[in-house]
């Protein structure tokens, strides 16, 4: 399991970028072997200020506030395969 905090995205990606766990890997910010991304927000005085478009297995409630609330900001679920 991936476990990936908002400001990590925000620091390591362009506004409008689509982050999954491949995204992840390709700059090494993940374990290459991890199967499994889980997008959290651990400082709740952290405001994310772009949007992005963000995939992942889960995302704590925290986080997927954070992304929607962001005018273009989306966040999509998806299942391991």
């Amino acid at each position: 399991v991936a476990l990936v905090d908002l400001s990590v995205i925000a620091e390591n990606f362009p506004a409008g970028a689509e982050v999954d766990l491949n995204a992840l890997k390709a700059k090494g910010l993940v374990m290459p072997t991890a199967k499994y991304l889980k997008i959290c927000k651990s400082d709740p005085r952290y405001q994310l200020r772009e949007p992005y478009t963000v995939l992942a297995n889960q995302f704590t409630m925290e986080a997927l506030m954070a992304i929607t609330q962001v005018e273009g900001g989306d966040a999509q679920t998806y299942t391991k395969k």
